[in-house]
């Protein structure tokens, strides 16, 4: 029988026989499902993008390649730049699920090391993008 109020026929774990136990279980299966649906929606959204990450990391690995001289400030972008090609290089070969995998590796291995990482190529993509 159906109400008129959304969540009016709700019955609570304890009107419906279900012991705090079943109620456990039931709840780490949903949020197992949430979890992979998101990973994969991540994934799928990864792969689209993936052109567009190489071409701009390559981009950046040009712009920093063209820094002529001898100073120290060139030596830094020409290995800078290297540094940035290998990576695109790196993206354009694997799959994203298998980076998105490596992620969470260094994730859980280094979480301090890898959200430092984080917020310096986000404060060095913000100071290009300002230029």
């Amino acid at each position: 029988m159906g109400s008129a109020f959304p969540g009016a026929d709700y019955q609570s774990p304890a009107q419906s026989g279900a012991t705090p136990a079943d109620v456990a279980v039931e709840g780490k299966e949903e949020i197992r499902k949430l979890s992979n649906a998101g990973r994969t929606r991540l994934i799928q959204q990864a792969e689209q993008r993936k052109g567009q990450v190489v071409e701009s990391l390559r981009s950046i690995a040009d712009s920093l390649q063209s820094a002529q001289g001898n100073d120290i400030g060139a030596k830094v972008a020409g290995r800078v730049a290297g540094f940035v090609q290998q990576c695109a290089d790196r993206i354009q070969q694997g799959s994203a699920e298998q980076m998105i995998g490596k992620a969470e590796q260094q994730f859980r291995a280094r979480p301090a090391l890898f959200l430092s990482g984080l917020i310096a190529i986000g404060f060095v993509a913000g100071r290009m993008i300002r230029d």
